[in-house]
């Protein structure tokens, strides 16, 4: 237990280390035994009141160097506060060709901070979700470690 806690500390020193915005809304769900099942659907819940500003939207991916794959499928479900939702299913790639990986690793995991939107405009104030499922073509995966989601206010262009 101590080490899930303190490499969900280290995610997030990571994360917000790299960059000088700070996040309105943040959450990360460690997988335990980095294992990540069809069954296991990341819920991340927020409120936007402002609709004028612009926000951008981060997907943290933390995996060990051992996940045999190259990219990540996921399904992505967002709920409007009008009640409408969307669905999308996105291959997030997580290794060149060559097999490098992109994002920082160190000696046995990697962290892989995708922008999914940038610079957008929510256009209702309100309740939002979103939840992601794994999408592979396997039950469950092994070697995904830790998802997290982020929304920033945009820098003004």
């Amino acid at each position: 237990m101590n080490k899930l806690i303190i490499s969900s500390l280290l995610f997030f020193l990571l994360l917000f280390s790299s960059c000088e915005k700070r996040a309105i809304y943040q959450k990360s769900y460690p997988l335990k035994d980095a294992e990540w099942t069809y069954s296991d659907s990341l819920d991340f819940s927020f409120n936007i009141q402002d609709t004028d500003i612009p926000y951008d939207l981060d997907l943290g991916i933390r995996h060990s160097k051992d996940y045999a794959f190259q990219n990540l499928y996921v399904r992505i479900t967002t709920y409007f506060p009008s009640g409408e939702q969307v669905e999308d299913v996105v291959s997030m790639e997580l290794a060149q060709k060559d097999g490098n990986w992109y994002g920082d690793c160190g000696k046995n995991d990697c962290l892989l901070v995708i922008p999914t939107q940038q610079h957008i405009r929510f256009k209702e104030a309100g309740d939002y979700r979103i939840v992601i499922e794994q999408f592979m073509r396997k039950k469950s995966i092994s070697g995904i470690k830790e998802i997290s989601f982020s929304i920033f206010k945009a820098e003004q262009k």
